[in-house]
């Protein structure tokens, strides 16, 4: 949205002035004036303040808007986004062998039913050569080793 105001400070406080590249502080000259007024008026029309229209557009409000759009639960919504940004990213996986292996993300399948994260193996042993579900992030595969690490620790001491 193009702003048609700036705020000013002066030595009695602020006060806004339009920003049509006016050449004086008088907006009512330039033309703007009109545009800041229907402005305020429209948004004065729907009874909000800042705070309501910050609390309307929080996370699960939009998800929950963009999921009624393209027809998908936030959940789902959720857990695309997720596996999009593992993304050239390293996962780590504990095993029962007592080593973390260390894996690149390199694929992303999207199905019906699952997302299933592909992967590459950078150091460690190989306990599942076709990648995870992406549920399993924070349960047997870790964003971070010494998460990883503290789970084997878990299982060990079991």
């Amino acid at each position: 949205m193009k702003r048609y105001t700036e705020k000013h400070y002066d030595e009695n406080g602020y006060y806004l002035i339009c920003s049509g590249n006016c050449e004086t502080l008088n907006c009512g000259d330039c033309g703007i004036l009109d545009k800041i007024v229907d402005r305020l008026a429209a948004y004065e029309d729907t009874g909000l303040e800042p705070e309501d229209i910050k609390r309307a557009f929080n996370e699960a409000a939009v998800l929950k808007l963009a999921g009624q759009a393209l027809g998908i639960t936030p959940d789902r919504l959720r857990e695309l986004a997720q596996a999009d940004r593992l993304l050239g990213k390293k996962v780590y996986e504990p095993n029962k062998r007592g080593i973390v292996s260390t894996y690149e993300v390199i694929s992303v399948h999207i199905s019906y039913c699952s997302v299933l994260v592909g992967w590459n193996l950078i150091d460690g042993i190989y306990s599942n050569l076709n990648g995870f579900e992406i549920s399993a992030l924070g349960k047997s595969v870790f964003l971070t080793r010494a998460e990883a690490e503290t789970a084997l620790r878990r299982e060990q001491d079991g």
